[in-house]
């Protein structure tokens, strides 16, 4: 009788413990697979940021987390949780639920580019001007929802004409 009971208690434990272990190989599954998807996230905008920068004329596509939107469309939530992309003058930082990924950002036009994180209301600057907005702004941070802008554009900077990269919130264009 003490031998019958003791093989059903041991075939419930190996049950739980087989339970167990398939349950944990299916959420480290489906974490692999939401890490893969915000590397590719970061590495798109990532990619978009050294394509606008390398281009020698003004232009703008503004990054959109809605699928009918125009421009360039990355999803809103990875497992439907929300994540936060930083930009800083030369990574992607995407961060989703404590874990983060990274993209390094190329500038394949030259070293003279750097990333700035203000949108240009006009085309002349003088370089205090330019410094004074730069000033303290090392990075900028989206939550998965508020699309952004990526522009290249002419500036008059102290008597040189020069391109610059731009990258801001898309609420800061005027209407």
């Amino acid at each position: 009788m003490i031998d019958w009971l003791y093989s059903k208690i041991t075939v419930v434990i190996v049950v739980f413990i087989l339970i167990a272990f398939f349950l944990g190989f299916f959420k480290w599954h489906t974490n692999n697979i939401a890490m893969e998807e915000l590397q590719n996230i970061s590495d798109e905008v990532a990619g978009q940021i050294d394509f606008i920068t390398s281009i020698d004329g003004e232009t703008q596509i503004t990054v959109t987390f809605d699928d009918m939107g125009e421009g360039v469309r990355i999803p809103t939530t990875i497992s439907n949780k929300p994540y936060t992309l930083n930009i800083t003058t030369d990574l992607i930082f995407a961060e989703w639920k404590g874990a983060a990924v990274a993209s390094p950002l190329t500038f394949p036009d030259g070293e003279g580019d750097k990333l700035h994180f203000w949108h240009p209301e006009k085309n002349i600057y003088t370089r205090a001007e330019v410094e004074g907005l730069d000033n303290g702004i090392f990075w900028n941070e989206f939550e998965s929802g508020y699309d952004f802008v990526i522009e290249r554009k002419l500036l008059e900077v102290s008597a040189f004409n020069d391109y610059h990269t731009f990258v801001y919130l898309a609420s800061e264009l005027p209407e």
